[in-house]
């Protein structure tokens, strides 16, 4: 599953525009079920089909924050992921965060995106990516080189 939000959207969505895709029939339904147990079903796109095919639409906007949560063990979040790192949708000041089992983690050669955090909450991680730019413009800011030690 991959979602995605952009604060700057279509009048169709206001204030925001909210899309997902799900593969999965049973998951799809209680993704939509869960919008509407939030009361956000009015605000969100959940829409069937690949991930991959869907992030291929060159119409996409670019979104704010993506969340990539595929199943497990399949090196599909390294896949969505290095597809983000080279196209158009991840805003400038964007977010991709990776929920993953901490053993699928692996380091990934990536041009766009920087790993920025990585949170452990049981049998699942979070792992925090941000646009490099995003990540130079920060460093700047206080004057920190990468490689060095921030505590």
């Amino acid at each position: 599953a991959v979602s995605m939000v952009s604060t700057e959207a279509p009048q169709r969505l206001e204030p925001a525009q909210r899309e997902g895709v799900e593969r999965d029939r049973l998951a799809l339904k209680t993704r939509r079920r869960n919008l509407e147990a939030t009361e956000l079903a009015e605000q969100a796109i959940v829409v069937p089909g690949d991930a991959f095919a869907y992030l291929q639409r060159p119409a996409l906007a670019p979104f704010d924050v993506i969340y990539i949560a595929p199943p497990q063990y399949q090196g599909l979040w390294a896949k969505v992921l290095l597809a983000l790192d080279v196209s158009h949708i991840v805003a400038t000041d964007g977010q991709v965060i990776v929920q993953i089992h901490p053993k699928e983690f692996q380091e990934l050669a990536l041009e766009h995106l920087r790993l920025v955090d990585m949170r452990r909450y049981g049998s699942t991680m979070l792992c925090f990516y941000a646009s490099s730019s995003q990540v130079n413009r920060a460093m700047m800011r206080f004057d920190v080189q990468v490689g060095d030690t921030v505590m």
